[in-house]
C-alpha cells in the first residue's frame, strides 16, 4: 500500500518588522541585528505581546533591548550601560535581516 504526496505551493510574506526573542545568557543576536534605539525596543516589545518596563543603565543585563522575568511575568527593558553583560534570566530582544528567514529560540511569554 503505497502514499500519495500532494504538495501545494503557497506564498509566505514576512511581517514589515519580524521581532523574535534570543537566547538566555547571552548579549548578542547572532544571525540578525540587536535593536538600539529605545523606541524600537518599546515597539518590538509591543509586538511580542510582552508589556514595556523601564530604561536604564545596568551593568548586569543584556546591552540595548531585552526582556527579563518579573514577579509580574515577562517584561521589555531598555539598556543604556555601555558595556552590558548575559544574564541566565534575561533574553535579548532582535530584529531579523529583512532578506533571512526568523528564526527564534523558543522563550513562551
Amino acid at each position: 500500500m503505497g502514499f500519495i504526496l500532494n504538495v501545494i505551493p503557497c506564498s509566505w510574506s514576512k511581517p514589515e518588522a519580524p521581532y523574535f526573542i534570543g537566547a538566555a545568557n547571552t548579549s548578542e543576536c547572532p544571525g540578525s541585528t540587536q535593536i538600539d534605539d529605545e523606541g524600537a525596543c518599546k515597539t518590538a516589545t509591543a509586538s511580542l505581546g510582552i508589556v514595556w518596563n523601564i530604561s536604564g543603565a545596568w551593568f548586569s543585563s543584556p546591552r540595548r533591548c531585552f526582556v527579563g522575568h518579573t514577579r509580574y511575568g515577562y517584561m521589555g527593558y531598555f539598556n543604556t550601560h555601555a558595556n552590558g553583560s548575559a544574564n541566565l534570566g534575561q533574553y535579548p530582544i532582535c530584529k531579523a535581516y529583512s532578506n533571512l528567514p526568523m528564526k527564534g529560540i523558543g522563550l513562551r511569554v
